[in-house]
C-alpha cells in the first residue's frame, strides 16, 4: 500500500475509533453569531466560517454538543444518531481513489460513489447505519458522518438526502 493511502486510512481509521458511538445530548458552548441559522422546514444551517463548509440538519433529531480542536468542525448527537462534520488536511494529494479504498475496508460498505473531488460511502457499523460524505478542496478534505440505528432508517432516509444535498466546502 502506498505511504500515503496508508497514512488517509489511519488517519480515518483514529477518526472513527475516537467518534463516541453513542454520545448523550449535553448543551454545546455558545455557538458565534451566524454558525447556525434558520432554514426551511425547521432545520438549521451550520457554516464553519473558519474553513467555508455548511450543512443543513433537523434540529429536532440532531443537537450541537462539541465543538472540534480549532475549529475544524462540530459533532452532533440525537437519541439514536450521531453526527460529525469535520475538515482534515488532505494527505492525498486531492484524490479522492484512496479514502474511497480506506472505507470500503473500515466496515460492512454496501454503497460507494466517487467523483473528481468527492467520495460517498454507506452500510453498516454493527446495529448502525452509517452514511459519510467527503470532498476534496485547495489542501483540505471536508467531511459528515452521519450514524444512526438501523429500525431508524425510514426516518434518517429522508434526513440523509437533505443533509447529501446541502454539505459542501
Amino acid at each position: 500500500m502506498p505511504v500515503r493511502a496508508r497514512t488517509l486510512l489511519l488517519a480515518l481509521a483514529a477518526a472513527i475509533a475516537a467518534a463516541p458511538a453513542h454520545a448523550q445530548p449535553v448543551p454545546a458552548a455558545p455557538a458565534p453569531a451566524g454558525e447556525f441559522t434558520p432554514g426551511s422546514g425547521g432545520w438549521l444551517t451550520y457554516r464553519n466560517g473558519s474553513f467555508g463548509f455548511h450543512i443543513d440538519f433537523p434540529p429536532a433529531l440532531l443537537t450541537p454538543v462539541e465543538r472540534l480542536a480549532g475549529d475544524a468542525g462540530m459533532r452532533f448527537a440525537g437519541p439514536s444518531a450521531n453526527l460529525e462534520v469535520f475538515t482534515f488536511p488532505d494527505a492525498g494529494g486531492n484524490d479522492p481513489a484512496p479514502l474511497r479504498a480506506a472505507l470500503r475496508r473500515l466496515a460492512d460498505v454496501t454503497y460507494t460513489a466517487a467523483g473528481n473531488s468527492w467520495v460517498v460511502a454507506s452500510g453498516y457499523a454493527g446495529s448502525r447505519v452509517f452514511y459519510e460524505k467527503y470532498f476534496f478542496s485547495m489542501g483540505r478534505i471536508v467531511g459528515f458522518r452521519l450514524t444512526f440505528e438501523t429500525a431508524q432508517r425510514p426516518i434518517f432516509g429522508p434526513v440523509v438526502e437533505r443533509m447529501e444535498d446541502s454539505f459542501g466546502p
